[in-house]
């Protein structure tokens, strides 16, 4: 196991919560947010077991990699807004789905970064 794969599976976990949060808020049939619930109890359980199984020096690098992905979803972030705003007004602008498209965007930016820093280390 490596400290980008349990970044990157935070990663998951955080854009299957702010999805969820969506979910939630726009009153998505019942068996889709239980269905999500579960997903995001197995992608913990995993995130968890897999940070118990990293070596000292991995566990040093996690944070790093951490801060890099939350620079990553905030940026996209801004970006998602902004192209949202422009297709639709910033008058017709959903936080909720900023949110949940930002940070999927985030992490599919730090797991394509994450791999090509490993291929060139």
């Amino acid at each position: 196991m490596t400290a980008e794969r349990v970044s990157i599976l935070v990663g998951i976990l955080i854009a299957m919560l702010t999805t969820l949060l969506r979910y939630v808020a726009n009153g998505v049939a019942q068996d889709r947010l239980i269905l999500l619930c579960i997903a995001a109890v197995v992608v913990l359980g995993v995130a968890v077991a897999s940070w118990r199984l990293l070596d000292a020096g991995a566990r040093q690098r996690l944070p790093v990699l951490l801060g890099r992905m939350g620079v990553a979803m905030l940026s996209s972030l801004l970006v998602v807004a902004v192209w949202q705003g422009l297709q639709g007004g910033m008058a017709n602008l959903d936080g909720l789905a900023v949110l949940s498209h930002g940070t999927a965007l985030g992490l599919l930016i730090h797991a394509l970064a994450s791999g090509w820093r490993r291929k060139r280390a």
